[in-house]
């Protein structure tokens, strides 16, 4: 009895790491897409309108030196994200310590208020003593097809809220001037 509920939780968490992993690697042939055909494939694929309004998050939480603990915070908070924006279309996945969040909805109001709902959702994660995160949030954009650009936008964010060690929610649009400093390379 033991061990078929032993094999049965490592089957799961073995088809949940492979969706994670089949999801990122989605989301990585939206980035390299050569070409807006490419992009509306895989979006057709995933469900996703390619016309829809979108922004791309990155959630960094803070490591600690149990990274199975990290593993099950992250999954905890993709299932709040998923929770949060069940009516919209999502693309989640995680690497490492990371969360990719890209969300579409139809209207762009819904999008518009994306900081303070994730500033909400932080401060409830906060107060439950769970590690800590950073939240880098792209400009809204009107297709997919400007994937790539909001990618850099987010990474760009996210490396301002490094230099700045701040553990909070921004967007780009947020940073101001920061944006210019961020775009010469190291």
């Amino acid at each position: 009895g033991a061990n078929i509920l032993i094999l049965q939780i490592l089957r799961n968490k073995n088809v949940q790491e492979l969706h994670n992993k089949r999801i990122h690697e989605t989301f990585q042939q939206f980035i390299d897409a050569p070409n807006q055909k490419s992009v509306a494939s895989t979006a057709y694929h995933l469900d996703l309108d390619v016309q829809d309004y979108y922004r791309l998050c990155i959630f960094e939480f803070q490591q600690k030196a149990n990274m199975l603990s990290i593993e099950q915070s992250l999954k905890q908070f993709i299932s709040l994200l998923k929770e949060q924006f069940s009516s919209e279309r999502t693309l989640i996945f995680y690497e490492k310590n990371k969360i990719t969040f890209l969300i579409g909805s139809p209207f762009s109001a819904t999008l518009t208020s994306l900081n303070e709902t994730l500033q909400l959702l932080q401060r409830k994660w906060q107060i439950q003593h769970k590690p800590l995160f950073r939240s880098a949030i792209s400009k809204q954009y009107k297709s997919l097809y400007n994937i790539t650009a909001f990618y850099e936008e987010a990474l760009q964010t996210l490396r301002f809220l490094r230099v700045r060690d701040e553990w909070t929610v921004t967007s780009y649009e947020k940073i101001g001037l920061n944006q210019l400093i961020l775009q010469v390379p190291p």
